[in-house]
C-alpha cells in the first residue's frame, strides 16, 4: 500500500513537472519569436523535450517515445551539443535568419506532434469501415494468415539473404561504400531481388496477426539479422529500425496481454541503456570505415561527441533547404516525391508507355536524377556540393525540410499532427484486422526515419504494387491452408494471444 502510494506520488510529480516544463517552453518560444532570439528557442526546445521524456517515457507510449528518440537523435542532438560544447558547430550559426528558421521549424514540429498525440479526434460525415470482426481476437482466419506469412517469410528470406550478401561482398572486397552508391549494379536477376524485397513486408503482415515472440522466434531473429547484415555495407538505418520495431512490438504485445516484462525482463532494458555508449562507438566505427577518413577521434569522449554530432547532421537539410529555396524552385512537390516516383517509374507504367519491364532497383546519383527527379535529398545535396553528390555523398532529407519547402510552416504543423495520430494507433492493434494492422506497422516503421527521410515515406511504404501483391499472396496462401485445414474458430493460444 505504501509502495503504491509512493509510486502514485512520483507519477503525479512527474506529470506536474512535465506540464510546467511545457508551459515555460511555450512562453520561451513566444519570447524568442518576439525578440528574434534563436538561443531562447533552443531552451524552449530543451524544455519541451523534457516534457516528452516525462510524459511519454513509459511502456504505454512506447511508439511515441521511440519516434521522439529518433527525432532527438537525428535532429536535436546537434542542437543540444552546440549548447554545451564549443567544438560542435551548426552550419550558418552566425546567420540569425537561418538559425531562427531552423529552431522555429524544430519547435513547431515538436509542439504539433504533441497535438497529434493528444486524445482529440475529428468526426467526418462519411464513415468507412472494413467488413469483418471488430477485433483481431475475433477473426477466425487470422491463424491461417499467420501460417501463410511465416511460410512466405522463410521462403523470401533466401532471396533477401542473397541480395544482402551480394552488397556486402561488393563493399568488402574492394568496391567500397561510396562506389556502392555511384556504380553498384546487381548481377542477381531482377525477379530474385524483387522476391527478396517482399520479405520485410511479409514480416510486418506476420506482426499484424499479433504472434507470440516466445513461440515464433524465427522470423524475429532473421529480421534483426538482416538488419545487422546491412551494417557490413555501411548502412545504419536498417539495424536501428529493425531493433526498435521488435522492441516496440514486444512491449505492445506484453501490454495487450498484460504480461509486462515477461518477454523482455527489466534487466535487459537496463543492460540496453548501459550499452548505449558502446553501441554509439560501434556505429561511429562504421561511419569512420565507410567514409574512408582518418582516425581523429582523440579518445572515447570525443568519439562519442563526434558520432552524435554526425548523426545529428540531418539539420543541414533543413538549413540548406532554406538557403537554397529559390534555386530549388517551387515547380515540384517534393513532399510527395516518393509517391510521384512510384507512379512515374513503376514497372506497369513503364510497360504501358513503352519502357518495358525494368526490374532494376538501383538508381545512380547523376546530375539528371538530381535536377529532373523528385528527391529533395538529391537536389539539396547537388546544390550544396556537386562534386560530393556525384561522388556518392548525400545530405539525406528530413520531412521538416520537405514540407516547409512545399507548404511553409503550416505544412510542418500539419505533417507533425498526422504523424502523431499514426503513432497513437500502434498500441490499438488488437481492435483492428490484420490488413489495417499491416498498414499501421509498416507506416510506423517508415515513420521512425522521417526526421532524416522523406515526408511521405510512411505513405509510400504501403501505397505501392509490392505491398498490394504481398497482401494478395498471403491471403491467397491462407485461403488454401484454410480450405485444406477446414475453417474453424480461432484458438487464441495458437496465435499467442491471451496466454
Amino acid at each position: 500500500m505504501v509502495e503504491m502510494r509512493s509510486r502514485t506520488n512520483r507519477a503525479l510529480l512527474a506529470t506536474m513537472t512535465g506540464y510546467m516544463c511545457l508551459f515555460v517552453s511555450v512562453m520561451l518560444y513566444l519570447i524568442g519569436e518576439f525578440s528574434n532570439s534563436f538561443s531562447t528557442i533552443q531552451y524552449a526546445i530543451l524544455l519541451i523535450s523534457i516534457f516528452y521524456v516525462l510524459k511519454y517515457g513509459n511502456r504505454d507510449n512506447a511508439p511515441a517515445f521511440t519516434f521522439f528518440a529518433c527525432f532527438t537523435m537525428f535532429l536535436l542532438n546537434r542542437v543540444f551539443l552546440s549548447m554545451i560544447s564549443s567544438s560542435i558547430e551548426i552550419s550558418f550559426q552566425n546567420n540569425n535568419d537561418v538559425m531562427m528558421h531552423l529552431h522555429r521549424s524544430l519547435y513547431l514540429a515538436l509542439l504539433f506532434l504533441l497535438i497529434g498525440l493528444s486524445k482529440w479526434h475529428v468526426k467526418v460525415g462519411l464513415e468507412v469501415s472494413l467488413s469483418g470482426p471488430k477485433s483481431i481476437l475475433e477473426d477466425a482466419n487470422v491463424v491461417y494468415i499467420q501460417k501463410a506469412a511465416i511460410a512466405l517469410f522463410y521462403l523470401t528470406s533466401v532471396f533477401r539473404f542473397a541480395e544482402l550478401l551480394e552488397k556486402v561482398v561488393y563493399v568488402l572486397l574492394g568496391g567500397g561504400y561510396l562506389n556502392y552508391y555511384i556504380s553498384f549494379a546487381s548481377r542477381i536477376p531482377g525477379i530474385i531481388r524483387k522476391l527478396g524485397d517482399f520479405n520485410e513486408i511479409i514480416f510486418f503482415i506476420f506482426l499484424a496477426t499479433l504472434p507470440d515472440p516466445r513461440k515464433k522466434k524465427g522470423p524475429f531473429v532473421l529480421f534483426v539479422l538482416f538488419g545487422l547484415l546491412t551494417l557490413l555495407y555501411g548502412q545504419r538505418n536498417a539495424i536501428v529500425t529493425s531493433a526498435l520495431m521488435v522492441i516496440v512490438y514486444v512491449i505492445t504485445y506484453e501490454n495487450i496481454n498484460n504480461i509486462q516484462y515477461q518477454i523482455i525482463p527489466k534487466r535487459f532494458y537496463r543492460i540496453g541503456i548501459l550499452s548505449i555508449p558502446v553501441l554509439f562507438l560501434g556505429l561511429n566505427a562504421i561511419t569512420y570505415i565507410r567514409s574512408g577518413g582518418t582516425n581523429t577521434s582523440g579518445g572515447i569522449i570525443n568519439s562519442l561527441e563526434n558520432f552524435l554530432g554526425n548523426i545529428g547532421n540531418s539539420i543541414r537539410t533543413i538549413i540548406y533547404g532554406y538557403v537554397f529555396e529559390n534555386q530549388i524552385g517551387h515547380d515540384k512537390i517534393y513532399s510527395f516525391g516518393s509517391l510521384t516516383e512510384f507512379f512515374r517509374n513503376n514497372i506497369i507504367v513503364k510497360a504501358i508507355v513503352g519502357g518495358g519491364f525494368d526490374l532494376s532497383s538501383t538508381v545512380a546519383q547523376t546530375e539528371e536524377v538530381a535536377l529532373n527527379g523528385y528527391s529533395f535529398s538529391n537536389i539539396v545535396t547537388y546544390l550544396y556540393s556537386r562534386t560530393a553528390y556525384l561522388s556518392g555523398h548525400g545530405l539525406g532529407s528530413s520531412y521538416i525540410a520537405e514540407v516547409y519547402h512545399d507548404f511553409g510552416y503550416f505544412g510542418v504543423c500539419i505533417a507533425s499532427i498526422i504523424y502523431g495520430k499514426i503513432l497513437k494507433k500502434v498500441p490499438d492493434m488488437i481492435c483492428k484486422n490484420w490488413v489495417v494492422n499491416s498498414v499501421i506497422l509498416i507506416s510506423f516503421s517508415s515513420l521512425l526515419m522521417t526526421p532524416r527521410d522523406t515526408a511521405c515515406k510512411f505513405l509510400a511504404s504501403f501505397i505501392n504494387l509490392q505491398f498490394l501483391v504481398t497482401l494478395i499472396l498471403v491471403w491467397g496462401l491462407a485461403s488454401v491452408l484454410r480450405t485444406r485445414g477446414g475453417k474453424r474458430p480461432l484458438n487464441n493460444n495458437q496465435n499467442g494471444l491471451n496466454e
